[in-house]
């Protein structure tokens, strides 16, 4: 972000290294940095909520491993306290709120979505809405929980204040992430795209923390390099 081949990027406002974030936004300004708002986490990789409820926490203290346990357990009530006091500590420790995203896709259940949009209404946020989680909500629908119409209300009400955003996901092979790149820069359109990635830098640490994942991340973060192939 600070050598300009990214533009913006997100926070976990629980995880144990938030206040790097802080500071980071402290030495420059200008960064835009959104929440990444967070209702579970990986098999490992713990950490606590910032509001405590019993809800949010599976039984080693930690938040919910997987989407399906936050479902299981998470009440509506105690998730909306839990994503409103995410944003508030991040305005609180000087992070320059620009917009809200999700982590894991937890918050695109039906049950949470009227919180989340109703954060990003109440501090005029733009929110991140990924498409393959609202292709997913008809099954969540299905289970009970808030009744269709009213997500739509609100996800209307996003899209008419052009606050509803819906990024590509990528998934592809870090073998194939640069071609898979330049077809989709190649084919942009005019207007906001969001292009969302995952860099990050391999090795036992992020081995442990995400499992398959550390070869696609470290990918992406050759990528974004500045100097590198300058596909980002």
């Amino acid at each position: 972000m600070v050598e300009g081949s990214l533009t913006c990027a997100s926070t976990l406002v629980p995880a144990p290294w938030f206040m790097e974030t802080a500071h980071l936004q402290k030495r420059h300004p200008s960064a835009d940095i959104g929440v990444h708002m967070t209702l579970a986490e990986y098999e490992t990789y713990r950490w606590r909520s910032m509001t405590g409820e019993p809800s949010l926490h599976a039984p080693d203290g930690g938040m919910w491993r997987d989407v399906a346990s936050v479902v299981e357990h998470v009440s509506a009530a105690d998730a909306a306290l839990e994503l409103s006091a995410q944003v508030e500590h991040a305005l609180a420790s000087g992070i320059d709120v620009t917009h809200l995203d999700t982590h894991m896709g937890a918050v695109m259940h039906p049950r949470y979505l009227p919180a989340y949009v109703d954060l990003a209404i109440e501090f005029k946020l733009p929110v991140l809405h990924p498409a393959q989680r609202a292709a997913a909500g008809g099954a969540w629908r299905r289970r009970g929980g808030l009744r269709r119409s009213d997500g739509e209300a609100r996800r209307a009400r996003l899209a008419a204040a052009r606050q509803l955003h819906r990024p590509d996901a990528e998934r592809d092979r870090p073998e194939d992430k640069e071609r898979r790149f330049r077809e989709l820069f190649a084919g942009l359109r005019p207007g906001l795209t969001h292009f969302l990635v995952h860099p990050g830098k391999g090795g036992d640490e992020l081995d442990a923390m995400t499992g398959r994942l550390p070869a696609s991340r470290e990918g992406v973060r050759d990528l974004s390099q500045p100097g590198a192939a300058r596909v980002l």
